[in-house]
């Protein structure tokens, strides 16, 4: 390497390191940039948008404050996928999280196995049985606080971590019946 070569290795190096500090800021909760859509990116045609199914203004009502988009810069960088949407709120470590996370099965059955499979994943979080939310569900109290439930060939997952030490397992029913009775009355993607 010639002598010459050395100052411009230093300046790339600094480059570099400031670009991944700027990446480490980046990660975690986002705030929407003034001017920006009320909500993220919509779905391409025939995939569910769970950010349609839970929109900001419900999670803020839930929250009892405003929420934001939870973004990071992966996620930035290759686009939101459509089947997750979660906020955060509350200036407090940790932050408040409310999220809806929607998979599509193969098959019924297929989605059955999946909420099966995470009520066995979750038995330290004491899974007890939900009535009237699709073709079955459980609430994983806890630390957890989340609900899964399926219905048809769709697996949903809804965490309501409010860090107040409560229980929001009728939160999380809400939002997926709520999720589920609009997937019904509208096509999927829009």
């Amino acid at each position: 390497m010639t002598r010459s070569a050395f100052p411009l290795l230093r300046r790339l190096s600094g480059l570099l390191a400031a670009a991944s500090l700027s990446l480490l800021g980046a990660c975690g909760p986002q705030q929407e940039p003034a001017g920006s859509p009320a909500s993220p990116a919509p779905a391409a045609a025939g995939q569910i948008d769970a950010c349609r199914l839970f929109p900001q203004s419900e999670a803020a009502a839930i929250a009892g404050e405003s929420v934001n988009f939870r973004t990071s810069v992966l996620g930035e960088a290759s686009g939101r996928d459509p089947a997750l949407c979660a906020y955060n709120s509350g200036t407090g470590e940790p932050p408040k999280i409310l999220s809806l996370k929607v998979t599509q099965a193969a098959s019924p059955e297929a989605a059955r196995r999946l909420l099966d499979t995470s009520r066995s994943l979750l038995r330290g979080a004491r899974p007890q049985d939900v009535a009237g939310v699709g073709d079955g569900a459980f609430w994983a109290g806890t630390n957890l606080q989340q609900l899964h439930a399926a219905a048809g060939n769709l697996h949903l997952v809804v965490t309501i971590q409010l860090q107040d030490g409560g229980n929001h397992r009728e939160h999380a029913e809400e939002v997926a019946r709520r999720a589920l009775t609009r997937l019904s009355t509208t096509p999927a993607g829009t």
